[in-house]
């Protein structure tokens, strides 16, 4: 027979008490998730301090930083209300930090004979302004915020009009939507906010396969702040999606979605290989070197036509040298963590094919040699004997 419970009674109450409490510990975790992520992206460094108190510091280093950006937001909204302009009416998307004064010496240049021709118009606002997001971004805000005369109001408008039909739609879009994410990212990764914003821009217009693209963001960004550029590249596509005027069709945000999926799929099998290759012995008395090793991997995932060639980047000289039986240990430990690369990282499943089978003939010849020497060592003493 079925027991009623109501709201009020003992059991429901302990319930639900329980239940908090759980949902409480849930969300710690999760914050607690969230914190380390924010670290060091999904996956995180490999050869990293994850002790408490090295947790603690990145995790204060990180909260300056978004402080510093979020108090020159303020200063920047200051002044937008010094001149009168509404809270949704600011420079925050202008990622030049001398906006202000530029945007004065621009209307003074709007009302002098010089803002009269188009062409010179042009020409001083780029020079100021390189940038077509920011540039727009500044005619169009100057519009909206200030008193200006007729003359000089047409004057911008005119200009405006200019850019913006000079201009390519999809950079010009992408780089005003995801301009705040862009300067987010950058105080945490301390880079330039408008070079990752030109890296996003390429993104869209890239038709690089996946490993070369991640390969193409490590080598601009730096080996320590590849996890984090993959989770900006998710955000500022996500950011795009959601703005006012998207630079994408649903169509285009979907396929980038799937290869910011594909990437991150290689960012997984990076941390993985690293990780394996240098927690071991063989292979970290060779090189120890994460960035030796994660351009091997790029290398071996590309399909290379010599693998002997990217070995002797890798490790040098040293299976040239080496005792036959250290020369097969190597080749295993290798050969085993690029085994256990899934077959969805590599260009084709051919490639990691006649990867895996090279290797396994390198390893066959070294076992080979290994006994070849070991016969020649036991018919040594003998040798002498009969001697």
């Amino acid at each position: 027979m079925a027991i009623g419970i109501n709201n009020n009674s003992p059991s429901m109450q302990i319930y639900m008490q329980r239940r908090d409490k759980l949902s409480t510990e849930k969300q710690t975790l999760s914050d607690q998730n969230e914190i380390k992520n924010a670290l060091a992206g999904d996956d995180a460094a490999i050869v990293e301090d994850e002790s408490p108190a090295a947790l603690l510091q990145r995790f204060a280093s990180a909260t300056d930083e978004m402080s510093a950006a979020m108090s020159q937001f303020r200063s920047r909204r200051d002044y937008d209300k010094k001149m009168g302009a509404s809270a949704e009416t600011s420079f925050d998307q202008v990622l030049d930090e001398d906006v202000f004064p530029k945007a004065d010496q621009l209307v003074k240049i709007m009302k002098g004979q010089q803002g009269a021709n188009i062409e010179n118009m042009l020409r001083h606002a780029r020079s100021l302004f390189p940038d077509e997001s920011d540039l727009v971004l500044v005619l169009r805000e100057t519009l909206r915020r200030r008193e200006l005369d007729e003359v000089v109001r047409k004057r911008l408008k005119k200009l405006l009009s200019q850019v913006e039909k000079e201009a390519d739609p999809k950079r010009l879009k992408a780089g005003i939507n995801v301009a705040l994410k862009a300067r987010l990212f950058g105080k945490t990764l301390s880079m330039s906010p408008a070079i990752m914003r030109e890296s996003y821009r390429s993104f869209l217009e890239s038709e690089d396969h996946e490993i070369e693209v991640y390969q193409d963001w490590v080598t601009t960004y730096g080996i320590e702040r590849r996890s984090i550029v993959v989770n900006f590249m998710e955000d500022a596509i996500l950011s795009d999606i959601d703005s006012a005027d998207p630079s994408c069709s649903h169509v285009e945000f979907s396929y980038l979605l799937g290869r910011v999926g594909q990437i991150k799929m290689i960012r997984s099998c990076d941390a993985l290989f690293i990780k394996n290759v240098l927690s071991d012995q063989a292979v970290r008395e060779v090189n120890h070197d994460e960035g030796s090793w994660l351009f091997f991997m790029f290398g071996i995932l590309r399909g290379p036509q010599d693998i002997n060639e990217l070995l002797t980047l890798t490790v040098g000289d040293y299976l040239r040298f080496v005792k036959r039986a250290e020369q097969a240990q190597f080749l295993q430990s290798v050969y085993t963590n690029c085994k256990k690369l899934p077959c969805e990282a590599f260009i084709s499943l051919e490639e990691r094919n006649n990867l895996l089978m090279y290797f396994e003939t390198l390893i066959n010849k070294a076992l080979h040699n290994e006994n070849i020497e070991r016969r020649n060592a036991a018919d040594a003493p003998i040798s002498k004997e009969h001697e």
